[in-house]
């Protein structure tokens, strides 16, 4: 006899498929019912479609300079009413404004876009001017708007700042090559420096030693030559000496002596006086 029950063997077995089929059915009834669930899905496919007029519309139709500052304008237009949404200054823009009409309404998609937040267009004292109606829908799609312009603003900013990052970067690189090459000149500049000074300290000791000798060859040829005077005049010396000493050497045994005669000196000459003299004498005789 089975223990089991009875009624739970009687009943047929469930099939995989259908408890995946009723579990989906359930939540999406219970997302159907929950508000939250809802709202959170409609913002989704809303932000779906405010990416797409960023990308194929303002972004890729437009420079991509004017295209940031419509999508900032716009951004600034959305803010204001959100922080300021009982002021109805910021509820409305003139289509005629100089800065709407170069960054909203020249600009490709940008008023569409506009639009899509929740602006109308109106006349008011015969001027074109755009108006925001502050609806509950109305804020939600200008928060959902709102909230895509500042991430497209976000991911401009990142990339500005890694492009300013890497040029930075790219500057010290370069300036840091600079600072090499500058060092390793001034290495250069001052090995070269180092190399010229050793060569005239080495030029300048030859050229002292080369003086010094020259200076010491000339003193001993000064010597030498006056040794050689010396002994020239010292031979001419002896060789006088010995002749005045030796006065048949020339001759030899054999020479004869040439006697001159002796001259009249002073005392052996009759001087005037003495003339003279004699002169009277003779006169006196006669």
């Amino acid at each position: 006899m089975s223990s089991s029950d009875p009624a739970s063997s009687s009943a047929p077995a469930v099939p995989a498929r259908e408890i995946f089929v009723n579990a989906a059915l359930t939540r999406s009834s219970e997302a159907r019912t929950d508000p939250s669930i809802a709202e959170e899905k409609a913002n989704h496919e809303e932000k779906k479609m405010f990416r797409r007029l960023l990308s194929a519309g303002i972004q890729r139709h437009n420079d991509a300079k004017l295209a940031i500052e419509s999508i900032k304008t716009l951004l600034k237009l959305a803010n204001n009413i959100l922080e300021h949404p009982d002021e109805g200054k910021y509820c409305q823009f003139k289509r005629t404004n100089p800065t709407i009409q170069r960054y909203l309404v020249e600009p490709k998609s940008s008023m569409e876009y506009a639009i899509a937040c929740g602006f109308r267009a109106d006349v008011v004292n015969f001027q074109p001017i755009y108006v925001f109606n502050p609806t509950p829908k109305n804020i939600r799609s200008l928060r959902n708007g709102a909230d895509c312009l500042q991430e497209v603003v976000e991911r401009e900013v990142t990339t500005k700042e890694h492009a300013k990052a890497a040029r930075d970067a790219e500057k010290k690189a370069q300036a840091r090559q600079r600072e090499l090459v500058r060092l390793a000149y001034e290495d250069d500049r001052k090995e070269k420096h180092l190399r010229d000074e050793l060569d005239r300290q080495r030029r300048d000791a030859i050229a002292q030693a080369q003086a010094r000798a020259a200076l010491e060859t000339q003193e001993l040829e000064d010597n030498d030559d006056g040794l050689r005077v010396y002994g020239h005049h010292l031979h001419d010396r002896c060789q006088a000496s010995h002749h005045s000493l030796s006065p048949f050497a020339d001759g030899g045994e054999n020479a004869s002596v040439n006697v001159q005669p002796q001259a009249k000196t002073s005392q052996d000459s009759p001087s005037g006086e003495d003339m003279e003299k004699e002169d009277g004498h003779d006169d006196d005789d006669e």
